[in-house]
């Protein structure tokens, strides 16, 4: 019981990560091609 728990943290986490830099990379994308577009 404690070891499926324990896999279930863990799986949470990943998903959360993997949730979090899926919706932060296009957002950071956007700043670059900001940034670079007033560097011009």
């Amino acid at each position: 019981m404690k070891v499926y728990l324990k896999f279930q943290i863990l799986f949470f986490k990943l998903k959360f990560v993997l949730e979090i830099s899926h919706f932060y990379k296009p957002v950071e994308v956007n700043f670059k091609k900001r940034l670079l577009v007033h560097q011009v």
